[in-house]
């Protein structure tokens, strides 16, 4: 047996008020394709979580996915907005597990 994951980690920051909302949204966002969906198989029941494709420029471009975790740390020295009690930078921790295996996009010695 054997698995593929990529990780990688991100740190998003919000100059300003108006651009705090959207960081955060996208935050958000993220972390609801780590949860999974009950479905019904028939006679038996089984957890699904969204599948996604990863892209990071030229470098990785893998088609099928999902996001096992997604964890946020925020700096003790970031400022926050205390009308909204959010922070304005964060970072992000993610882990992609890949779940195909086309082999005409790995061939190491092209």
């Amino acid at each position: 047996n054997w698995e593929r994951e990529i990780t990688f980690d991100l740190q998003l920051y919000a100059e300003n008020s108006n651009e705090l909302d959207k960081v955060w949204s996208k935050v958000d966002t993220l972390q609801t394709y780590t949860m999974g969906k009950p479905a019904n198989l028939g006679a038996s029941f089984g957890v699904f979580g969204k599948l996604v494709s990863l892209q990071i420029g030229t470098m990785i471009n893998e088609p099928t996915g999902f996001l096992s975790a997604v964890s946020m740390t925020v700096d003790d020295n970031s400022p926050w907005d205390i009308d909204k009690k959010k922070p304005f930078s964060c970072n992000i921790a993610v882990t992609y597990k890949v779940v195909t295996n086309n082999e005409k996009n790995y061939s190491f010695y092209k």
